[in-house]
């Protein structure tokens, strides 16, 4: 709707004080009457004399008593103060000190009041000539503009009020440049009116400027780099990196912003993602993966000494990335130098690496760094060993985003909740952007308004599979390394985008109780809580009910490389019918290729699921349930999974049946039984030979002709058989521990070995096993751990305490004994795990548990 012309005249006097004081300057200088009417013309006077203040005075005095008592008429017009688009309507009137006299400024058209067309002032120059925009009609009322577009209903006088002034019809002008309306502005008008398309946003601009003040830095980052900056702008326009050259320049990243730069960041990241949310476009996401490896690459010079100048190294490029100098920031970056090769660090390497993480309360990682012998070398030879492990495989069938159910809504609550359920010290993808960049840029007191909204409309844009379908490869993507393995071959470890793994958090929490419903009792693996102790109670309290039975044979089942190779149309298949919610974002992440980056190698992704994927493990086991249930339906007495590993125990026949079943179904989805990995368990009284015509004989015989069938075995990291078995499974995880307690005996810092010992390498290294086996036949062995963490711990401290002072210092030193506890430990874990274990196995009962193991946790050590 048109503005109104509005606005009210402002009166400097009074009436009557007005026509006393113009009576009395006629008077004294002797101009006569005031004439009645404009065609008036007053009697000649000499005012040569006067000077040109005096005369100023004089007309504007004349003007005034004009303007309050003769109406105007066709020869002269008032204009109203708040349509000059020269003078700003907050200067019609302003006090002049503490004093109450308002004082008026008056814009009046040159030569169209009656005294000034007499050469009461007459001036060498003329005056600026009306505008377009303020030409009088012949009833005395200001011209109205109207909309120059053709077939715009505002262009039609007779329907639509207009507008006064260019000023005011410029909102609807940038409608029409802006696409909110149809029509294309003629360029004749713009240049009539002094105007131009800004060249980074579109809408009318001023010629004189051609850019917007907020366009700027836009302007400025299409450009190259701004005058004055290192080195020369180069020719032409710089498009940036791409995807591919981005992700793989490596850049290293700071682990944290540094406090200085956090609201720098907050604004900088703020507004790269509501770009992406905005826009959508490949460009925006470029400059959202560009982002943190332009400002927050590391400073020339780092450590405590020069923590300040980092934060404003930092600072300052977040700033010069705000102001469009992209191309400077990205040429500008620095790069440490990297180790040539990947070799074992040395001991004072481990160490100092480990004080460091420990510092940041990244305690399982500085563990992890004490033992570390070091990762494959970035060679040519490796990088074939990961293309082996991620098989090409045709792409999946496609299917249209508008035949599939949109995703849930995510709000920004989940959104935060997740964020903050990224352990510390998480690792980022190629980009460089860390989770730990997220909570900086919303931490309390340098948050940026609407960060956290800017973020979740990503978000659930990601979710709803609307983001650039030209970045799915390279967010969908990761960074690999590869860890050696103890017998030969490598294991790829992917390290995920951060928004593509925040956007898995929150998805699989919206789906969490629709999960558990979906796979229990037959995959423990997703959304089970304590899913590996319930698979191990129940297991042993089926070997324990079978004790004498001589037909009763459990196989652990083991399938090759079983994430990489599942296939991708299954599980597309899969997801679409179970979780229906989560279609849209698994397809807009597996649809096509994946780039994996192995140093200055690439590997392509084309089958199975992404291990860094926080949604991998559930499509992994959506796509498995079927074969699940099958198996539970037949004849077998057990069957269960913990993600791809399958444990099926029955009869020999049974057994093999269900063997085979398997191995037909799995490879309908591109899995296959690895059957020299499986294992055979005899149960109870049951002899090898007797399975022989029932099990593959790669199962129950080694390469060399050798017997494979067990009686104990090991199953998710418990040990489940007799005694001794028990006794020597413990002392080996004890015996396992030993490397990592002499490293941390060798830390300078007894704070940060100290809180090492209590957090990982102590009590918590034996947790798992003290849970899940009964506590009598690993006594010994974990009387023996207890004297190896205090032996660690005088080490640390110097001290020596007796057996009491060990008792008694417990508790305020946070070293809690294996021994002690085990008991308690095994039965809060079977006494959560009954109810579930008869849910899982139809023949399981509370009195099958075993007595003894359970009789004897509760004779609790003395004291």
């Amino acid at each position: 709707m048109a503005p109104s012309s509005g606005g009210g005249r402002v009166l400097a006097w009074g009436y009557v004080g007005c026509l006393m004081l113009l009576k009395s300057t006629l008077s004294c200088l002797c101009l006569g009457p005031l004439p009645c009417c404009p065609d008036a013309t007053p009697p000649e006077s000499p005012l040569a004399s006067m000077g040109r203040t005096r005369r100023r005075e004089l007309t504007r005095l004349l003007n005034l008593a004009w303007n309050t008592h003769v109406q105007p008429e066709r020869e002269w017009n008032c204009i109203d103060i708040s349509r000059v688009g020269s003078r700003d309507a907050t200067r019609a009137g302003k006090w002049r000190g503490s004093s109450p006299t308002c004082v008026v400024y008056w814009a009046f058209e040159w030569a169209k009041l009656p005294i000034l067309a007499q050469g009461l002032l007459a001036r060498p120059m003329d005056g600026p000539t009306p505008s377009d925009d303020m030409v009088v009609e012949a009833s005395g009322v200001r011209q109205r503009l109207f909309c120059p577009v053709i077939g715009c209903p505002c262009s039609d006088p007779t329907r639509t009020a207009g507008w006064t002034s260019k000023e005011t019809i410029r909102s609807h002008i940038d409608a029409h440049l802006g696409g909110a309306l149809a029509g294309e502005v003629p360029a004749e008008w713009l240049q009539a009116h002094n105007r131009q398309r800004c060249s980074v946003c579109g809408l009318s601009v001023s010629t004189r400027h051609g850019v917007h003040p907020t366009c700027r830095p836009a302007a400025r980052e299409a450009s190259g780099p701004a005058a004055g900056s290192a080195g020369a702008a180069p020719a032409g326009i710089w498009s940036g990196p791409s995807f591919a050259d981005l992700l793989a320049s490596r850049t290293t990243t700071l682990r944290h912003v540094p406090a200085a730069a956090r609201h720098a960041w907050s604004q900088a990241l703020s507004r790269a993602l509501a770009a992406v949310a905005h826009s959508n476009t490949e460009h925006a996401w470029r400059q959202l993966f560009l982002l943190p490896q332009c400002v927050l690459c590391p400073p020339p010079r780092g450590g405590r000494k020069h923590r300040k100048a980092a934060g404003a190294y930092t600072r300052d490029r977040a700033q010069r990335w705000l102001e469009g100098e992209r191309q400077f920031l990205w040429e500008s970056r620095h790069m440490p130098a990297r180790r040539g090769g990947r070799a074992a660090p040395s001991d004072e390497e481990r160490r100092r690496l480990a004080t460091a993480l420990t510092r940041e309360g990244c305690d399982g990682k500085a563990c992890a760094a004490l033992l570390s012998k070091g990762l494959s070398p970035e060679t040519a030879a490796t990088a074939e060993e990961l293309r082996m492990l991620h098989p090409s495989h045709p792409a999946p069938r496609a299917r249209s985003e508008r035949d599939l159910p949109a995703s849930l809504d995510i709000d920004a609550d989940a959104v935060a909740r997740a964020l903050r359920a990224f352990p510390a010290g998480t690792a980022p993808g190629p980009s460089g952007l860390r989770a730990q960049h997220l909570l900086d840029a919303s931490a309390p007191g340098v948050v940026h308004d609407g960060f956290l909204r800017h973020l979740t409309d990503v978000v659930n844009l990601l979710a709803q599979g609307a983001a650039c379908n030209s970045v799915a490869p390279y967010l969908a993507g990761a960074a690999l390394v590869a860890v050696p393995k103890p017998k030969g071959g490598v294991r790829p470890i992917a390290i995920g985008e951060v928004l593509r793994r925040l956007t898995g958090k929150c998805l699989a929490e919206s789906v969490r109780e629709d999960a558990k419903a979906f796979f229990w009792p037959v995959q423990l693996g997703v959304a089970v809580p304590s899913g590996v102790e319930v698979a191990v109670h129940a297991v042993r309290s089926y070997c324990a009910r079978q004790a004498k039975a001589t037909d009763r044979v459990l196989v652990k089942l083991d399938f090759e490389n079983a994430f990489n190779t599942i296939s991708r149309d299954a599980v597309l298949t899969a997801v679409t019918e179970h979780f229906p919610h989560l279609a849209r974002w698994v397809h807009w992440c597996y649809r096509q290729p994946s780039h994996l980056l192995f140093g200055a190698f690439g590997v392509q992704s084309a089958a199975g699921v992404q291990q860094g994927d926080p949604l991998g493990p559930l499509l992994f086991a959506c796509v498995l349930q079927s074969l699940g249930r099958e198996l539970k339906a037949g004849p077998l007495d057990l069957a269960v999974f913990y993600l791809d590993d399958g444990v099926i125990a029955g009869t020999p026949a049974a057994v093999g049946q269900a063997l085979r079943h398997v191995q037909q179904r799995a490879a309908e989805v591109g899995l296959r039984l690895n059957l020299r990995k499986c294992e055979a368990v005899a149960v109870g009284a049951t002899t090898a030979d007797s399975l022989t015509a029932h099990l593959p004989r790669e199962i129950l015989f080694g390469a060399s002709g050798e017997g494979r069938v067990a009686r104990n075995f090991e199953l998710l990291g418990a040990a489940v058989g007799d005694d001794d078995y028990t006794a020597a499974h413990t002392h080996a995880r004890c015996q396992a521990a030993v490397p990592l307690l002499d490293a941390i005996s060798g830390l300078e810092d007894p704070q940060v070995g100290l809180r090492l010992l209590r957090a990982c390498a102590g009590h918590a290294r034996l947790v798992h096993g003290m849970r899940c086996t009964p506590p009598k036949a690993q006594l010994s062995a974990l009387e023996e751990f207890d004297a190896l963490v205090q032996g660690c711990f005088s080490s640390l401290t110097g001290l020596r305490l007796t057996a009491e002072q060990v008792r008694q210092t417990q508790r305020g030193l946070a070293l809690r004994s294996a021994a002690r506890d085990a008991p308690a430990a095994y039965l809060a874990s079977l006494g959560g795990s009954i109810l579930a274990c008869a849910d899982l196995d139809p023949s399981f009962e509370v009195a099958a548990v075993p007595q003894p193991s359970a009789e004897h946790a509760l004779q609790l050590p003395d004291g």
